[in-house]
């Protein structure tokens, strides 16, 4: 008889992480995480006291693939703002499913797009105050209205309905880049508007 396989908890957030990125958060279950182990639930239940503690694991993990596989990556292009802008739509692209899992959730247990929500929000607003020389109150403001609209085109990606290429989010992004960051730094013209 071949001896038990000894089930860390690493292991098993590794299963479910994997689980979840191949197939999406609604495919976890104990039944099929125990399947993608080649075990029964009861490893599962030695470390957690609930599914929901296993998800709340497979979202810290995500969040981490996120924040250093993409947004720290994109802090290193030039420009950097640009770059997490890409780095973004390229996780929609490459990790659909940790995509949809952190940005479109309909559950408490994820974040959000928008940066007041974002662990890394801190690294790029550092950039655009440092880079660009603007205020941390206009940063944030730029941030806000950028994550709106690159969410927008990263959301085409993830659900794959290509009606821009790479190549057009990127100039996209630096033309709505440059006319708020010009309008930022040439003070507001809400008067007008209003």
């Amino acid at each position: 008889m071949a001896p038990k396989t000894k089930y860390t908890k690493e292991m098993i957030i590794n299963s479910a992480f994997n689980l979840v990125r191949e197939q999406g958060i609604s495919a976890l279950s104990a039944r099929s995480l125990a399947k993608k182990m080649n075990s029964s639930s009861q490893p599962i239940f030695t470390y957690f006291n609930n599914m929901e503690e296993v998800k709340a694991e497979v979202v810290k993990k995500a969040k981490e693939v996120y924040s250093n596989d993409y947004i720290l990556e994109g802090l290193k292009m030039n420009p950097p703002f640009k770059g997490v802008g890409i780095k973004y739509i390229d996780f929609a692209i490459n990790d659909k499913m940790l995509f949809e899992l952190l940005f479109m959730g309909k559950n408490d247990i994820t974040s959000h797009y928008l940066p007041s929500f974002d662990d890394n929000a801190k690294y790029v607003e550092k950039v655009l105050v440092d880079r660009y020389h603007l205020s941390i109150e206009d940063s944030k403001e730029l941030y806000n209205l950028l994550s709106i609209f690159v969410h927008g085109i990263a959301t085409l990606f993830a659900k794959e309905s290509y009606v821009l290429t790479k190549e057009d989010a990127s100039n996209m992004l630096s033309t709505v880049f440059k006319a708020l960051t010009k309008y930022l730094k040439e003070g507001r013209i809400n008067e007008y508007y209003n």
